[in-house]
């Protein structure tokens, strides 16, 4: 019996027979070693508001509110229930100017009856930004 094999065997109650355990477990661990990621993803549902940019950075519509479904260091997927067509967004992650950031806008998808929006962190929002 591999390692996998013993861990998933031990202490696991009513699960499904052990050989099945096993490639669900050997699954998930394929999965999370083959993702390309730079950074780890930690999923997360917060709500976040976030207002429309321009190219030049500056507001180009009204705020909503948006809530988030995983966050890293390098960037953010959300759910909104509308699309967004500007490139950037500038982001209140927190209560201070500290917790603002702009990302751009690399993917707004169909999601059920929402949408995904997702992309890197670009820069820092200036406290005269998230006036």
């Amino acid at each position: 019996m591999d390692a996998i094999s013993e861990e998933v065997t031990a202490g696991v109650g009513n699960w499904p027979p052990q050989p099945q355990r096993v490639r669900f477990v050997q699954k998930v661990i394929h999965h999370a070693r083959s993702d390309r990621r730079a950074a780890l993803r930690c999923p997360v549902s917060i709500p976040v508001k976030a207002t429309p940019l321009n190219d030049q950075r500056q507001p180009a519509g009204e705020p909503f509110t948006a809530v988030t479904r995983d966050i890293s260091i390098k960037g953010i997927c959300m759910h909104h229930v509308r699309p967004v067509e500007c490139r950037y967004l500038q982001l209140e992650l927190g209560d201070s100017d500290h917790d603002t950031v702009v990302m751009e806008v690399v993917r707004c998808r169909a999601a059920g009856p929402f949408f995904e929006i997702a992309g890197p962190f670009v820069a820092h929002a200036l406290a005269s930004e998230s006036s």
